[in-house]
């Protein structure tokens, strides 16, 4: 209870910072706050078991906002691979905590090393990170593909993550000329370019299509170009249509890579842009 008191004050200390950001991120500060006010209270009445279920979930909330730009400033220091019971563990922890090199580094020794443990919901969690990290933060997708494919002899024994990850190397090599020019710079990212990129996605946004149909690539990448521009302090009248595309994002995405906020992006769309289109 007191390390959970302790979260919460801190939150409390930084809702200046907060409040000067993007409506993305205030959303993730909000319900971060919610989360923690629950498990304070679910620990005050002695819950443990859902308290316990509700700190396991902190961890994605975390990644949600870090993931918002593309910062690889190391939130933590002092924890090293020793405070840990195995390398997903700790690749997972400096994800959390922004030390993206070393979670790129503890993700392969997890997926590589021979004889290790590997469970398939780490497996695929590794490897969703993996993706994120090389296309939506590093915004290297030729290099995200080559390394992804590096990957499939070492996961054979989950043929359906296999197929998943086949499609990514498929979808990263053959991306489209537009979404390559933009994510190397060569290109300056501006709201007609993610108006016509989500357009073309909006379709099969709405629609339920088949694990061979789906296409996790594309969305990944625009949620990025998505956070990159709301940044940027957009212009009012851009902003509702913003997190309208990012709330498609996150609903296709399907809570697989992040914890969706899907909702909330569409709540702040009716409540604090009650006219726009």
């Amino acid at each position: 209870t007191t390390k959970v008191d302790h979260l919460i004050t801190l939150f409390e200390q930084a809702k200046p910072h907060v409040n000067q950001n993007t409506t993305p991120f205030k959303a993730s500060y909000t319900i971060m706050m919610e989360h923690l006010e629950t498990t304070d209270k679910l620990l005050k009445s002695h819950q443990d078991k859902r308290a316990l279920e509700k700190l396991k979930i902190l961890p994605s909330l975390c990644v949600s906002c870090h993931t918002q730009d593309s910062s690889h400033q190391k939130l933590f220091t002092g924890m090293t691979r020793n405070h840990f019971t195995s390398d997903f563990e700790y690749a997972e922890f400096s994800y959390a905590t922004r030390d993206y090199g070393t979670a790129i580094t503890y993700y392969d020794k997890f997926l590589t090393t021979p004889g290790t443990y590997h469970s398939e919901q780490a497996t695929e969690t590794a490897l969703e990170r993996l993706l994120t990290l090389y296309v939506q933060v590093d915004k290297e997708p030729k290099m995200a593909g080559a390394y992804l494919e590096a990957y499939l002899p070492f996961i054979v024994e989950f043929p359906k993550i296999k197929v998943e990850v086949q499609e990514w190397v498929k979808d990263l090599k053959t991306l489209p000329d537009m979404y390559v020019k933009l994510l190397s710079g060569e290109k300056t990212l501006n709201f007609e370019d993610i108006e016509f990129l989500a357009k073309q996605l909006e379709p099969r946004a709405n629609q339920k299509m088949t694990p061979n149909e789906e296409k996790a690539v594309p969305y990944v990448v625009l949620r990025g170009f998505i956070y990159h521009y709301l940044n940027q302090n957009p212009k009012m009248e851009e902003t509702p249509k913003l997190l309208y595309w990012l709330a498609l994002c996150d609903k296709k995405l399907d809570y697989q890579f992040y914890h969706s906020f899907a909702d909330v992006y569409l709540k702040e769309c009716f409540t604090s842009y009650p006219n726009s289109d």
